[in-house]
């Protein structure tokens, strides 16, 4: 990837900005978020939904009344590509299947629709990923990567959430938290560290790697989805509590499903192996690339999902659509049936998908993107064998080819974990027992200066992982 000077940077950047606010005009995008990922809607874990009145422009949630015995759980997600908003609605679902009575609300963290960590987090990431990702490889590694640049991020975002996160929490008085994308739950931590807010944060993890805003020590509890994460996690967030649990995906996907009866549930040939191509949510990447690298193996059906990126699928469908064994989808809600159909996955983002993938026994082979937070998490992954990666077109083809003539992996044991939910509820009933008996399961700094609390965030936070990691 070509390295971009300062001046280049800034140049690129301007030009970004010129493309966002025409990119903040689009309303269509919203409505389409809103309709494919419903997280601003609120209701019981039990039984009906209840009224859903929450709206776009408002983005706050509904909140009906929960009976006085249920444990009231706040999910804070974000509309950036599609994972966050899936680990949320995995996570309610298995909640909704527990025994005990929980009332769940779901609200995207970043706040109103024309905010600026909307417009910024949201909107321009997505424009820098599908058209120009070496502006959000620069911006990630000046924000994330880089110590300084980190921490300056960090207050940013405490200065700019902590009004609205407080009112979420007072408005719905929850019992425990629980954030799914890092940028909510970075500014959420610190004002727990700092002792702004008296309830439990949960930060449940889906990413292996780069988890810098993930992990955090002001959070109570990590719920980790890849054991390999552990040693990152305590580097950056020492002597905080961290389980690994079952990852918070749809029930669909942990469901038993038969390939043939999968093939069939989506039109395609049993006997053909297929291969499944996925940009994630925004529908990024080299899904051109990929489709024809698919194509170069014979007798094989290739089936590429655009997610939310009309234009890729508009252009896809031009050029392939003529071709029998391709089939150009956009936002699809089938992945469970495409997982259990596919011989392997190629998948650009290495998110949430890559976890759909590994409880349906699908292999997975990282193509087509490399940029900011998705190169680090694409070579953990490779480097713990839970992937491939392919670096140009021939690799790919053969590692396609290899894939479909192997048998497939062996089951996971993901799926045997403890689940999210129960590890939320658990903590809290601990935090509940204790207010009951006028005692903090864990000392929070309330008595400590703002100062005091930068010191402790310092030491144990930005020190403790240099910029090179």
């Amino acid at each position: 990837m070509k390295e971009l000077t300062m001046k280049e940077l800034g140049r690129a950047t301007r030009r970004s900005v010129r493309q966002l606010e025409r990119l903040g005009t689009d309303r269509g995008i919203e409505r389409r978020n809103r309709e494919r990922h419903p997280v601003l809607q609120e209701g019981s874990a039990h039984g009906s939904a209840g009224a859903l009145t929450a709206t776009a422009d408002r983005e706050t949630c509904a909140s009906a009344s929960a009976p006085d015995r249920a444990c009231r759980v706040m999910i804070l997600s974000a509309a950036v590509g599609g994972g966050h908003n899936a680990a949320a609605e995995g996570l309610r679902e298995e909640l909704a299947a527990t025994t005990r009575e929980a009332h769940v609300t779901l609200c995207n963290g970043l706040g109103r629709t024309r905010g600026v960590l909307r417009v910024f987090l949201e909107r321009f990431t997505r424009w820098q990923l599908v058209h120009c990702p070496a502006v959000y490889s620069g911006l990630y590694l000046l924000g994330v990567r880089w110590r300084p640049g980190r921490s300056l991020n960090s207050r940013l975002l405490y200065r700019i959430s902590r009004a609205h996160l407080a009112s979420l929490i007072a408005e719905h008085r929850p019992d425990i938290v629980v954030c799914t994308y890092p940028g909510v739950t970075a500014p959420l931590a610190l004002m727990r560290l700092r002792g702004e807010i008296a309830i439990p944060v949960c930060a449940l993890i889906t990413d292996l790697a780069s988890l810098h805003f993930w992990a955090h020590p002001g959070v109570d509890l990590h719920l980790a989805s890849y054991a390999e994460s552990l040693e990152e996690i305590e580097r950056i967030a020492a002597g905080v509590d961290t389980k690994i649990v079952r990852p918070p995906l749809r029930s669909t996907h942990w469901r038993p499903r038969r390939r043939s009866l999968a093939c069939l549930t989506l039109g395609l040939d049993p006997e053909a192996p297929v291969v499944v191509i996925s940009g994630g949510g925004w529908g990024v990447g080299n899904l051109a690339g990929a489709i024809a690298a698919a194509l170069a193996i014979a007798g094989i059906q290739v089936v590429v999902v655009c997610g939310e990126n009309q234009q890729a699928h508009v252009a896809l469908g031009a050029r392939f659509g003529s071709i029998p064994r391709v089939t150009v989808l956009g936002f699809s809600h089938e992945m469970a049936d495409l997982l259990a159909a596919a011989s392997v996955l190629v998948h650009c983002t290495g998110g949430i998908t890559c976890l759909e993938a590994a409880a349906h026994r699908c292999p997975v082979v990282a193509y087509g993107l490399r940029a900011g937070h998705i190169a680090h998490n694409t070579s953990a992954m490779v480097r713990h064998g839970l992937v491939e990666h392919a670096g140009d077109a021939r690799r790919l083809t053969a590692l396609l080819e290899k894939a479909i003539r192997s048998p497939p992996p062996a089951p996971s044991p993901i799926g045997d974990r403890q689940s999210a939910a129960s590890a939320v509820l658990e903590l809290a009933d601990l935090w509940a027992s204790a207010k009951r008996s006028g005692r903090d399961p864990r000392r929070r700094p309330e008595a400590y200066s703002p100062a005091a609390c930068r010191r402790e965030e310092y030491s144990r936070w930005s020190s403790s992982v240099h910029s090179g990691r």
